[in-house]
């Protein structure tokens, strides 16, 4: 409708921006942004939209889009509703943005009202049965499966006796009791697009890295991806580069994968017990000197304030006595006593909280002069570090940041890596420091990322020029074919180790079975 409208008037040089499955009631929308910079840059001249709603569904926001808008020279068109900017103001045009509004937050609340009346008349909010029911016959209603609910009734039972999620899941798998969707599968319940569950007496492959690596320029959560074109590869993103819009909290992915990351703690890790176990005294002494030089500064700042903040608490105390006693003798009214003292009351009482986040500060920093010899304790619990068990992880390691590659998009680039070790901090054994080359070495490294940047630009330039996209268009069904060899000879290597059941042979039972509910 939009085009034939365009070419009808004829208009030119057309650009869709489209916001599919996103409420108008959000102005982050991606197509949106994207239309309004072009605004903002002056390359708009018309925008033509179905009707008011589908600019926004916010009356005063839309007002404020229009007004800039009308600011920029750009004539608005919204078709089933008649409004053109170039005929001047619509009386009607406000009304309807209210009326947009409206109807959003009144769907909003039918929705909610809807959910609420099903769940307090004892009826199912989601098409999937949950685990501990069965289908009916007619499936319009659900039955407690006696079986899964004397499991789900347990599971209760162990968390008011303070028994945690780990501690139930672990008493279960010893029971071989089934996670719920081995189990809803063996009853007919269960909806797999693979047809295919995965270690039915376990909760999956845990993620060692979760909750350690976070992005060094955003500093959020990066959260593993398993890949599913025949490598088994885990790969860690950050959390804040996929937030709608893509791309606005954090520029890039920093994706780095797993087994680089394990095998950098467990040599680094390596290598300080080396050095440790080499010479004791010299490895507390280099710790507390690295210590010192990322803490001193910081700590002398946080002394300083401190010693600020309590003298200046001192002060306020005398001046409380004084403006009690000039009150009392008259040289001081009432309603000026009465802001002063609430006015140094409050000052009082920010500095007081302040103070004593400052001496835990303090007091935490003298506490880390004993913090090598125990990390050295910890490091002494364990013979070897070629494989790195979760409790191990946790054990030694405070945080991990990851930085971007030093050239986005290549595989042959660096990447750097911050770690940082529970006691110790960053710290860097001497292994790892910087080694001095000979100049045919240098010689040889400069050729070599030479040669990297050149292959890069390269393939930018293919990329850039479609010579990419019909290369790999080519050999495409090929690709896949090879792709699918590969996942084929994954599965069945995991269906013969076990770790994958296929649904067909599961025992079967009838879903009938099962406690009619009110």
């Amino acid at each position: 409708m939009l085009e034939e409208f365009a070419a009808r008037q004829g208009f030119t040089n057309i650009v869709h921006f489209t916001d599919d499955g996103i409420s108008g009631t959000c102005f982050d929308r991606p197509g949106f942004l994207a239309m309004m910079k072009e605004v903002e840059a002056g390359n708009v001249e018309y925008l033509c939209i179905k009707d008011m709603s589908r600019m926004g569904r916010d009356y005063l926001k839309v007002g404020q889009i229009m007004e800039i808008l009308r600011q920029r020279g750009v004539r608005l068109i919204a078709i089933n509703d008649g409004v053109d900017s170039a005929r001047g103001d619509d009386d009607f045009t406000p009304f309807r943005n209210i009326m947009n509004e409206y109807y959003a937050r009144d769907t909003s609340r039918k929705i909610r009202s809807t959910f609420q009346s099903k769940g307090k008349s004892g009826k199912h909010l989601t098409g999937t049965v949950i685990y501990g029911y069965l289908w009916n016959e007619a499936r319009d209603q659900w039955l407690v499966d006696p079986e899964a609910a004397e499991v789900v009734k347990r599971i209760f039972a162990m968390t008011i006796e303070g028994y945690g999620p780990y501690q139930i899941a672990s008493k279960l798998k010893e029971e071989k009791i089934l996670i719920p969707s081995a189990y809803l599968a063996q009853h007919g319940e269960g909806v797999n697009k693979n047809k295919t569950f995965k270690d039915v007496y376990g909760w999956g492959e845990a993620a060692p890295l979760t909750g350690l690596l976070y992005c060094a320029d955003c500093g959020g959560k990066m959260y593993v991806h398993r890949t599913n074109n025949g490598k088994r590869i885990s790969q860690y993103t950050c959390s804040q580069y996929t937030k709608v819009p893509c791309g606005t909290l954090c520029k890039t992915q920093h994706r780095i994968n797993e087994d680089v990351v394990l095998s950098l703690v467990s040599e680094m890790l390596k290598a300080i017990a080396e050095y440790a176990k080499h010479d004791r005294a010299e490895f507390v002494r280099v710790v507390q000197e690295a210590q010192s030089s990322q803490q001193t500064a910081e700590v002398r700042k946080q002394r300083t304030r401190l010693a600020t903040a309590k003298q200046r608490v001192s002060e306020l105390e005398v001046l409380l006595c004084k403006i009690y006693e000039d009150n009392i003798l008259g040289k001081l009214s009432d309603s000026r006593y009465a802001t002063l003292d609430a006015q140094y009351e409050k000052e009082q009482s920010e500095l007081t909280a302040e103070i004593s986040v400052l001496e835990k500060a303090v007091k935490s920093y003298e506490k880390h002069e004993k913090d090598a010899d125990r990390f050295i304790a910890l490091i002494g619990k364990y013979e070897n570090f070629d494989k790195l068990t979760i409790a191990m992880l946790n054990e030694f390691i405070e945080k991990i940041l990851v930085h971007e590659r030093d050239r986005k998009g290549s595989i042959q680039t660096t990447q750097e890596v911050e770690i940082y070790f529970n006691f110790v901090g960053r710290f860097v054994p001497p292994a790892f420091g910087e080694v001095e080359l000979t100049p045919e070495e240098l010689e040889e490294i400069r050729k070599r990322e030479e040669r990297k940047d050149r292959l890069h630009q390269n393939y930018l330039k293919r990329k850039a020029s479609g010579a990419q996209k019909r290369y790999e268009d080519k050999i495409k069904e090929r690709k896949k074919a090879e792709i699918e060899a590969k996942k084929a000879a994954i599965r069945a290597e995991d269906i013969a180790k076990g770790v994958f059941v296929p649904v067909s042979s599961l025992p079967q039972r009838e879903p009938m079975k099962g406690v009619q509910t009110a």
